[in-house]
């Protein structure tokens, strides 16, 4: 069994999005969640729209990010520490 690999440990506040800004988002009101590939990206937002958590995707460096507002962060980790385990299992 895997552990889920994009762990809080991981996650950092977005300090820096100009995405965030243009959409009145401050930095700190935002969680980045960790770099992931294609697939698991794909497959995380199947999960956070299912759960109607909000999130924005943004390109940059050649990778994907997904962004969730801070007051959506508890509902969203807690959905793809599920979806992880399920997957994993």
């Amino acid at each position: 069994m895997h552990a889920f690999t994009y762990s809080l440990g991981m996650l950092a506040t977005d300090d820096n999005s100009i995405a965030a800004r243009e959409t009145g988002l401050a930095a700190d009101e935002e969680v980045t969640l960790p770099f992931a590939d294609n697939q698991r990206t794909s497959e995380w937002i199947v999960v956070l729209a299912a759960a109607y958590v909000d999130y924005r995707l943004s390109y940059g460096a050649g990778q994907w990010q997904i962004h969730i507002p801070l007051d959506a962060f508890e509902v969203a980790e807690r959905e793809l520490k599920a979806y992880e385990e399920e997957r994993d299992t």
